[in-house]
């Protein structure tokens, strides 16, 4: 029971973050005209983004260690990310990748990179995978949260397969409520991880009850 509930929150939290809806735009501006080449594309970039996340996922810890960094400092500082991010969703902000992608010429090299890394698994997927996994405390909860991010990169290749399709279906209005919809819900999360973070440093002061 408890796993399937971390399970809920963690595949809620990483396709908020991921925001795989809001790619699709920047997708169909790299993407080839030829529809083959278009889901190689998405199937390259899926997995180049499930490889960073699962990476960061089991190694991050060795990262914060090496550079002498709590977990609850990047909560911290994730919150406020995740914030940032989840109040320009709001406002119907574009990513700030968008521009840069369109100018790249190589399908292949675009679909990793900036496709995969970092729109996809951006700064923000990142860090959510990385304070998620210190929250696991046995194998399996760890294995749930692998399983979690390839069941995100699952919806997220779908998406992009079918992106044409999904544009069209949903409108500039749809997409545009629906993404304001996913800031509001990821600027809730971002409040959580501030404080949660924010908890252990004021107990460190000598401030918490």
């Amino acid at each position: 029971m408890l796993e399937l509930k971390f399970a809920a929150m963690a595949f809620v939290s990483l396709l908020t973050v991921v925001n795989p809806l809001g790619t699709l735009p920047v997708y169909l501006a790299m993407s080839p005209a030829c529809e083959a080449d278009g889901r190689r594309m998405a199937l390259r970039a899926s997995f180049a983004a499930l490889a960073a996340l699962s990476l960061f996922a089991v190694a991050g810890h060795l990262i914060l260690n090496f550079f002498s960094v709590s977990v609850d400092a990047l909560r911290l500082v994730g919150g406020v990310l995740f914030f940032i991010v989840g109040y320009d969703m709001l406002k119907g902000k574009k990513p700030a990748n968008s521009q840069a992608a369109e100018g790249a010429s190589d399908a292949d090299e675009m679909a990793i990179t900036p496709l995969g890394v970092p729109m996809i698994a951006g700064p923000g997927a990142i860090s959510t995978v990385m304070i998620l996994m210190s929250q696991t405390e046995t194998f399996v909860d760890k294995g749930v949260l692998l399983v979690v991010i390839c069941g995100v990169m699952a919806v997220t290749l779908f998406l992009l397969i079918y992106a044409r399709r999904i544009m069209k279906l949903l409108g500039p209005v749809g997409s545009n409520v629906l993404d304001r919809v996913m800031g509001l819900i990821l600027m809730m999360i971002a409040v959580e991880f501030f404080f949660a973070g924010l908890q252990h440093f004021v107990k460190k002061l000598g401030l918490g009850a």
